[in-house]
């Protein structure tokens, strides 16, 4: 598996891929491609509250995480679902299905405000009203990252000894690993 993905344009420029999100609450399916910056500090993936606007899914059906999650801002309760999916689509259009337990934070929640000031100095392209959601390790873990150099497209992959992981302590330091041109 080979999927494409982009550099934003702003200063640093940040990955960001594209994935059909896919989540059931409450017996009611939710469907729709979101636009993800590829966060390696990030331990989980997390759907930003505009995102969540446009799925449609109310902050009142999600459950809500019992224990505090570690974040940046420090530990917030989040929302949650459990039974969520992204199909990322392969360079041969091939659908790749990675299940998750995504994290949901509406913006009426003061706790978890912070948090989202945080998130949307690193979310939002600047300019362009872009909004990203933050692809974590937990998808991330099983992938590897390639690049074409200059940095204009990325790919991430099965995990493969070619290509740099996108885990790496040095990721983003120096440009070791198979770059594609």
């Amino acid at each position: 598996m080979i999927v494409h993905g982009l550099w934003t344009n702003d200063s640093p420029p940040r990955p960001t891929i594209s994935a059909k999100f896919i989540c059931r609450v409450l017996g009611r399916k939710y469907e729709g491609y979101l636009e993800f910056v590829v966060d390696t500090a990030a331990d989980r993936t997390f759907v930003v509250p505009c995102h969540q606007d446009d799925l449609g899914i109310p902050d009142a059906d999600l459950a809500v995480e019992t224990a505090p999650v570690k974040t940046i801002a420090g530990p917030l309760a989040f929302k949650f679902a459990t039974d969520c999916a992204l199909v990322f689509l392969a360079a041969d259009n091939t659908p790749h299905l990675k299940r998750l337990t995504a994290y949901f934070a509406g913006q009426a929640q003061s706790s978890t405000k912070r948090f989202w000031g945080w998130l949307s100095r690193i979310s939002s392209r600047a300019g362009e009203g872009q909004e990203y959601s933050v692809l974590g390790r937990d998808i991330l873990k099983d992938l590897s990252i390639a690049c074409c150099n200059p940095r204009e497209l990325l790919f991430l992959s099965d995990s493969h000894e070619k290509f740099v992981s996108a885990l790496q302590p040095d990721f983003g330091k120096k440009e070791s690993g198979e770059w594609m041109d």
